[in-house]
């Protein structure tokens, strides 16, 4: 009789993965963070949408059609198609003016950027009627203003981060400025024009970080999907006679409002995502002034 003395060694269970408490954290983040769609192709993000509102169209046509059969649909049709009216009327107007509201604040950031780039020139022209050394220490700051944004505020909108209150060119600037000391009314005037454009060259800055850290609030996303799911919900107690073709009228319905909710997401946030405004003027801004 053979007796095996090895010991009987058992391999042991792999433990299955838990996700703890900080994960579900993290990945709910990850899910919910606003700025997360700019990460990808507009057609990455419009795709998925387009195929979850189909999707829901269908789901809750068939839904409905084993809940509530045709026949009796047909019968309060009247009071539901005045439901309708009222429900998709009012999504229509609020998906109108939030979209509405998204394009005003497109085009608001892209005027606030060109305006900057454009005072900055000009301000860059008028200090080269200054006496030495402050005509080429103001120019320089200008130009390093320009690089400055191109290369370190912009990628940190594009990114969805704060951009920085200050400039240190910009501050530079204002401490030339100011410190000048006007030897005739001539230099004085030019002191004078500079003060009062690089006030306005603040004023187009703050509107441009203005515009980048603003958003739609989440409160709005919420009504404008609470109320595209009710209006589905409402064509989709029409009665018809024909099932395929009411489906296919609910999906082109969906669809459409898809399509407006991914424009206003892709106009959203001026700086980022495929439609974002580029820091094309400032290039051409430092590229004239001579600094590239």
């Amino acid at each position: 009789m053979i007796i095996d003395t090895k010991p009987n060694r058992k391999r042991p269970r792999r433990q299955p993965r838990i996700l703890t408490e900080s994960g579900y954290i993290d990945m709910l983040q990850a899910i919910m963070h606003p700025d997360a769609v700019y990460r990808y192709s507009i057609w990455a993000v419009a795709l998925p949408l387009a195929a979850c509102g189909i999707g829901a169209a269908l789901l809750m046509g068939i839904t409905v059609e084993r809940v509530f059969p045709a026949s009796l649909r047909r019968r309060h049709d009247a009071l539901t198609a005045a439901i309708l009216s009222v429900v998709g009327l009012t999504f229509g107007v609020l998906l109108a003016f939030v979209a509405m509201l998204a394009w005003e604040r497109f085009d608001a950031a892209q005027t606030a950027a060109s305006r900057e780039a454009t005072v900055l020139l000009d301000l860059h022209g008028i200090a080269a009627a200054l006496p030495e050394p402050e005509r080429t220490d103001l120019r320089e700051s200008f130009i390093a203003y320009a690089r400055a944004v191109r290369e370190v505020e912009w990628p940190d909108q594009a990114a969805g981060r704060v951009v920085q209150a200050s400039n240190p060119p910009l501050d530079r600037a204002d401490t030339i400025v100011t410190g000048l000391r006007p030897p005739d009314i001539g230099v004085g005037n030019l002191q004078a024009a500079l003060i009062a454009g690089l006030a306005r060259l603040r004023d187009a800055r703050d509107g441009r970080r203005s515009a980048a850290e603003s958003q739609i609030p989440p409160v709005i996303w919420f009504v404008l999907i609470s109320g595209g799911g009710m209006t589905l919900m409402c064509a989709a107690l029409l009665g018809t006679s024909d099932l395929r073709l009411h489906l296919a009228m609910t999906s082109l319905l969906s669809l459409s409002g898809v399509l407006v909710l991914v424009m206003i997401v892709a106009l959203g946030h001026p700086f980022q995502g495929d439609l974002r405004i580029t820091p094309k003027a400032f290039a051409g801004v430092e590229e004239e002034m001579g600094g590239r």
